[in-house]
């Protein structure tokens, strides 16, 4: 995970005195941090950034469809979600930016499949994914390193919403204290950014 990289780097050990706060929530909930001052800064996966908000892209990442080898649909590369909709899904547990990104994605398409399963991580989901519990939409990052270790596949999604851009999103970030300012700099270096 690439927040803890930035967070055990130099970056902390040069500043001892700094603590650091790592929440995941909603869309709706960050961004709500941040307008009432309740978070220095936020960090947000959206095609469409918030206006409101000063924002720093960051990293961008396709989400993929992944089965385990051997699936029915195991021959194709690249397909539409929907394609997949008639499987039991794998998913993060309710309340997860991601659970609920993937809600809406499935209310577009005017669809509720089975889940068959609610997880806390990307990993137990692969490793559901690859006992053929179900089938699971990943970043494409995470599902290409589980599949160095596990029985995947991973079919390209061919929907303008597969592809998710991050952001740092703060109210002002020359308002920010220097730690806080330190920290969003440290996340661009690790991803080759210039803030």
């Amino acid at each position: 995970d690439w927040s803890s990289d930035v967070c055990s780097s130099d970056l902390m050990a040069e500043r001892p005195r700094v603590m650091v706060d790592l929440f995941e929530r909603p869309l709706h909930g960050a961004m709500q941090g941040v307008a009432e001052g309740a978070v220095d800064f936020a960090i947000i996966a959206s095609n469409e950034p918030p206006l409101a908000f000063e924002r720093r892209k960051f990293a961008s990442d396709r989400m993929v469809l992944v089965t385990a080898q051997g699936h029915p649909l195991g021959a194709a590369r690249s397909l539409r979600y929907r394609d997949a909709l008639a499987f039991p899904q794998v998913s993060l547990e309710m309340g997860t930016s991601y659970a609920d990104f993937m809600r809406e994605i499935r209310n577009q398409l005017g669809w509720q499949p089975t889940t068959r399963i609610e997880l806390r991580s990307f990993e137990a989901m692969c490793i559901m994914i690859a006992a053929g519990v179900g089938v699971g939409v990943l970043p494409e990052s995470v599902a290409r390193r589980h599949a160095r270790t596990m029985k995947l596949t991973i079919h390209t999604l061919r929907e303008a919403w597969a592809r998710r851009d991050r952001y740092v999103i703060a109210q002002s970030f020359d308002a920010m204290p220097r730690a806080a300012q330190a920290l969003v700099h440290a996340i661009g270096r690790h991803f080759d950014r210039r803030f």
